[in-house]
Formats: C-alpha cells, structure tokens, sequence
C-alpha cells in the first residue's frame, strides 16, 4: 500500500475534522427532513411504518388558507424579529465597544452579559419560563421604574408605552450575549496601530468608529445580523414552533405539522438570503 505523503495527509485533516459533523447533519438533519417533507405531501395511513397515499398541496393549501392561526403566527414572528434584530445587533455593538476598553471589574462585566446565553438554553430555560422567573424580574423592574406618581404623570397610553419598552430591553439583553462575544473578538483584532495613524491625522473618536472600526468588524456585523435572525426564528417558545410542536405531539396531526414546518423553514430561508443579499456589499474585505 503506497504511503500517503505529508502534503497529501495534511489536506485530509479538514475532512477528517468535518467528517463527525457531515455523518451528523446527514443523519439527524437531511434524512428528517426529507421524510418530513415526503409526509408533507402525503396522507398517511399507519405512521408507525410510514404508509402513505399522495395528498398533494392540501395540507400547505389548509396552512396557508384556512388555517388563519398560522398565518397570523408567521406574522408575529416575522414582526418581532424584524423589530429586535436590529436593536439586539446595535446594542451588542455598543457593549462590546465598551467591554473592549480596559476598566476595573471587566471580566465581572463580560460574565454578566454572557450569563443568559448560559441560563437560556435547554433545560434551564423551561425550568425558569415554567417558574416565571423571567416575567418575575420584569415586573420587578416595572415597578420600580413605574411607580404610581409616574404612572399617573404618564397615563395609560404612555405606560403602557414605557412597559413595551421595558420588555423590549429584557429580550434584547438576554439574547446579546453571543453577539457581544463575536463582536468583542473582531475588535481585539483590529490593529492597534490603525488607531494611533488616526490620531496622528487629527480623527476623533467618532471618526475612527466610522472610518476604522466599523469597516473592520463588518463583517462580524453580517454574522450578528444573520445569528439573530436564526436565532429569533429557531426559538422554542416562537408561537410558530408551540403550533407545529402542538400538532405534532398532541393532536398526531404529522402531515400538517410537516407542510407547517417546511413553509416556516422556507420563509426563514428566504429572508436570510435578503439579508445577505442586502448586507453582503457592505461588508469590506480588509485583513485584519
């Protein structure tokens, strides 16, 4: 048997680092999907061997059509990523920059903001939904901040206002721990010396954001952006997901939950293909 040279192995050691990760996607991801998808056109008759007659489009043309709730799902979701997502992907920005700078207690800072990415996943987030720890906190903080002199100051349109807000800032700080990281990893990669070449030539610090910064991490930008879409669409406590989850675990409706499950998937893959197709020519190809 010939003997593989040092070049020749040094070029399979990427495959061999993706071949776990490629058996993986094969097994638990591609070949579900394609049954679900093969259910989604299908009637079937005994799921326990997968027997099956043709349907057609009836059970997309009942999700889109006459099924409302779905829809009007689909329309909640899509409204409250396109509001958080940008405001999520700013505010990550805005604490990174501060977190990157050099102050006492920084690591205790960075812990803080990274906790809930450790308490929201899995287990500890239904254990912490299910005890109302998160609704807890936030009406720990309304009444706080909305005592009864200020509610009377506001009214109810102006509370009701301030309490939207409020719960706003709750969802953006428990899912920017993640893009905080990113975000802080492309700026501890900008050179140093592109900011002291700035300061030579009289840029203030608005300007070296502008000119220095933002092109460098832009690329982190699209990758924040992209995150927080997926991240958004792919949560389980998204009323689309309870909805597909619920007809499948309770009501055994396999076929509608398939056809409901591949229109979410392909609506999420169309707006992330805008995404990129909208923020691609904004990201610079400088090395860093």
């Amino acid at each position: 048997m010939k003997k593989l040279s040092l070049e020749a192995r040094k070029r399979r050691q990427p495959l061999q680092f993706l071949l776990p990760w490629m058996l993986g996607t094969l097994v638990f991801f591609l070949l579900p999907a394609l049954y679900a998808l093969a259910i989604s056109f299908s009637d079937l008759k005994n799921p326990s061997t997968l027997e099956m007659t043709f349907a057609g489009l009836s059970h997309y043309h009942h999700a889109l059509f006459v099924d409302t709730g779905f829809v009007v799902y689909l329309l909640e979701i899509l409204k409250r990523t396109l509001t958080q997502t940008p405001v999520i992907v700013l505010f990550s920005l805005f604490i990174a920059i501060l977190l990157n700078r050099r102050f006492p207690g920084r690591g205790v800072f960075r812990t803080l903001f990274f906790l809930p990415v450790v308490l929201g996943t899995g287990f500890v987030m239904q254990q912490l939904t299910a005890q109302g720890v998160q609704q807890d906190a936030m009406s720990v903080v309304s009444s706080l901040i909305l005592q009864d002199d200020v509610v009377l100051y506001l009214g109810e349109k102006g509370t009701g206002f301030v309490r939207s807000f409020l719960e706003l800032l709750t969802q953006v700080f428990w899912r920017s721990g993640v893009q905080i990281v990113i975000f802080l990893a492309g700026l501890q990669k900008i050179p140093s010396q592109l900011y002291e070449a700035a300061r030579i030539d009289s840029a203030n610090s608005w300007e070296m954001l502008w000119y220095v910064t933002l092109p460098l991490i832009s690329p982190m930008i699209l990758l924040n952006t992209v995150y927080t879409f997926v991240d958004s669409f792919t949560d389980a406590q998204n009323p689309v997901i309870e909805l597909i989850d619920y007809l499948m675990f309770t009501y055994a409706q396999f076929e509608y939950a398939a056809a409901a499950g591949w229109i979410y998937f392909l609506l999420i893959a169309v707006i992330l293909t805008l995404v990129f197709l909208l923020l691609r020519p904004l990201v610079r190809g400088t090395e860093m």
